[in-house]
């Protein structure tokens, strides 16, 4: 198919086509994705590979979590130490309590001299969020400061724009470019990051809505809460509980079982169960595929989700739901795959 629609194209548009087949490998090459994950155990910080191989372990220390990562797919006791790998590196806080990007080697890259930053966050589109003297910036991947440190909230770039608080008031934040430009006027009481739908989730009048990039509701201010759009749905919350909607506010999932939700990441969404308080994960039928038996669950990040649970789990089937209390040295934290199953720390 592809090779007749080159065949019916003209000379101009064949080779066009054929140029972008052949650059296109090279730029995937250029900007490789460490499949690595991050997790913490005391004074050290440790990257397992998807198989659960331990690939980089350093000694870090615990500080300062950001409270303006919403969407994070690590509980604090991590993030306030490292976070994900991302365009190759990811930020780690060091014993000497400053934070420093690495490469996949568990090599220190950013900054290559000098003493670190007080926080920061994994790289997006090219731009990583980092605090200097109280302020948030960006620093690209040589580590140079490309938007200045002027910001005390913001967020991570998707679709080439993230939230900034403006330091106007009560509505205090709006949106930046890549270039540090005012994108979208403050004029909301909070804003929350864009996602790969296109979407963001930002709070009028005490009621969250959905905004596009260039500003517009296209999801009015009239819910209580609600999450980030990802693959056409996000959940919100009315007086009649949660559901998950689609972008134009129909109803796709009524689940009036379960008293708290977490967002979609490709095909699962963490849950609570009202029943007996655990945390389980539904599909996008609204189906509950893996069972709620987890005291905390995280959002998927690249096929692989945090959860904490009783030590004794191993996969799905290995343990029943049940909302009998389980003491504290019985849990603990782990990775599990998408099918549920127990992956590492083993």
């Amino acid at each position: 198919m592809l090779a007749r629609r080159f065949l019916h194209a003209s000379p101009i548009r064949f080779l066009s086509s054929l140029f972008l087949c052949l650059i296109l490998p090279v730029a995937v090459v250029a900007a490789p994705e460490s499949d690595l994950f991050p997790f913490r155990d005391g004074s050290d910080c440790i990257y397992y590979n998807r198989q659960g191989d331990e690939k980089i372990r350093l000694k870090c220390s615990a500080g300062f979590v950001a409270s303006n990562l919403s969407d994070s797919s690590l509980p604090d006791f991590i993030r306030e130490a490292m976070g994900e790998f991302a365009e190759g590196l990811a930020p780690v806080r060091l014993p000497d309590g400053r934070w420093r990007y690495i490469d996949a080697s568990g090599k220190t890259i950013l900054p290559a001299s000098g003493e670190g930053y007080e926080d920061a966050d994994r790289f997006s589109e090219g731009l990583a969020r980092v605090r200097l003297n109280g302020r948030y910036g960006y620093i690209d991947r040589s580590g140079r400061m490309v938007i200045p440190a002027r910001f005390v909230r913001s967020g991570r770039f998707v679709n080439g724009m993230t939230f900034a608080q403006c330091d106007t008031g009560v509505y205090n934040y709006g949106y930046i470019d890549r270039t540090g430009k005012q994108a979208l006027p403050c004029k909301y009481q909070d804003a929350f990051n864009f996602t790969a739908d296109g979407l963001a989730r930002a709070r009028m009048w005490d009621l969250y809505g959905y905004i596009d990039r260039r500003g517009t509701a296209v999801l009015n201010f009239a819910y209580k809460f609600g999450g980030n759009f990802d693959g056409g749905l996000s959940y919100i919350l009315k007086d009649e509980g949660f559901a998950f909607i689609d972008s134009k506010g129909k109803r796709h999932i009524n689940i009036p079982q379960f008293d708290l939700v977490g967002d979609f990441s490709g095909e699962l969404a963490p849950v609570r169960r009202t029943a007996n308080l655990r945390w389980g994960y539904i599909d996008r039928s609204g189906r509950l595929v893996v069972p709620a038996v987890f005291f905390e669950a995280f959002t998927h990040f690249r096929g692989l989700a945090l959860v904490q649970g009783p030590e004794s789990y191993t996969s799905a089937d290995s343990i029943k739901e049940n909302p009998a209390p389980v003491a504290p040295g019985k849990l603990a934290w782990y990775y599990i795959d998408a099918k549920g199953r127990r992956l590492f720390p083993r």
